[in-house]
């Protein structure tokens, strides 16, 4: 095969479609008969896309666990429920830190 120098959009997806490692996705490239600069860019990309995802969704994450602490929040303020008070302030509470901590697990991993 001849030595493909330009970036192929419908390679790039197949790829990160299949969730294959790095050196499966480098094989694969060298066997298509990909130069070595550019599997450096499928490589760069494929990174840079994989990370976007795992920090998007540890955004996600964040929101959620701001969501379930603000309602915590207001609910103790408020102390709507006066017998389970101890739910609001234990489990919610307990909850939302859960979802923000692996929130940010995922966005600084």
């Amino acid at each position: 095969m001849s030595d493909t120098a330009t970036f192929d959009e419908s390679v790039f997806q197949e790829l990160i479609s299949s969730n294959l490692s790095v050196t499966a996705i480098e094989k694969e490239l060298r066997s298509k008969g990909i130069n070595t600069e550019a599997i450096a860019d499928y490589l760069k990309k494929i990174k840079k896309n994989r990370i976007a995802k795992r920090q998007s969704v540890g955004f996600i994450y964040l929101a959620i666990g701001a969501f379930v602490g603000f309602l915590s929040c207001v609910f103790t303020i408020t102390n709507i429920f006066p017998n389970h008070v101890w739910f609001v302030l234990y489990v919610l509470t307990s909850l939302a830190v859960i979802i923000i901590v692996r929130g940010l697990y995922f966005v600084f991993e």
